[in-house]
């Protein structure tokens, strides 16, 4: 019975001290609300939207992730998803042997924003985004301008869906619960 207990306390404590550790990575005041880490986003713009629950300043930037072919920098085919693994992969490790070379091009100026609230909201529309893998970076920073935490979401863009893919999407052919559920969905919404 006394293993027992000591296991059990063995446990939460590690359980406490893991929790304590992850959330150290991030801003837990600071949360990326849009676009969402790792999604595709069939759009031509971006919304940024980062909420903040406590008076801080944060400063937000978005990089394109182009990959380096030979001598040039082109845009990551994000139909690949072999390609976005590999980015996924590059990006975590920025230049650490991983298979892929890709470098950061910024889309904004970084901007900054105070939030001398306990709940804020910072938003930008980014417009005329091209297809291609996307990073978004968000870091809180102190008064002197050092970065205590960041936080970065990657996202791919595919571009505007045309009306034909959009009929695709419900002439596949589906059987069961699934066909059922589309049929109710053709009803309802025409």
């Amino acid at each position: 019975m006394k293993h027992k207990n000591i296991m059990a306390l063995i446990l939460v404590l590690l359980l406490m001290f893991s929790t304590i550790v992850a959330a150290a990575a991030s801003d837990p005041a600071v949360v990326i609300i849009s676009p969402a880490s790792e999604t595709v986003v069939c759009s031509d713009s971006l919304l940024i939207s980062v909420k903040i629950t406590k008076p801080e300043t944060i400063k937000v930037s978005l990089y394109e992730e182009k990959q380096v072919v030979g001598d040039q920098l082109v845009p990551v085919d994000v139909n690949n998803l072999d390609a976005l693994q590999k980015a996924a992969g590059a990006v975590d490790a920025q230049t650490s042997g991983a298979a892929a070379k890709f470098v950061d091009q910024e889309i904004m100026v970084p901007e900054t924003f105070t939030s001398t609230n306990t709940l804020s909201f910072y938003t930008k529309q980014i417009n005329n985004v091209t297809p291609g893998l996307y990073k978004l970076q968000v870091e809180t920073i102190d008064g002197t301008g050092k970065v205590l935490y960041s936080t970065q979401n990657l996202v791919a863009v595919k571009g505007v869906i045309s009306e034909t893919e959009k009929t695709d999407l419900f002439e596949t052919n589906q059987s069961g619960i699934s066909q059922f559920l589309q049929n109710l969905l053709k009803t309802i919404f025409g």
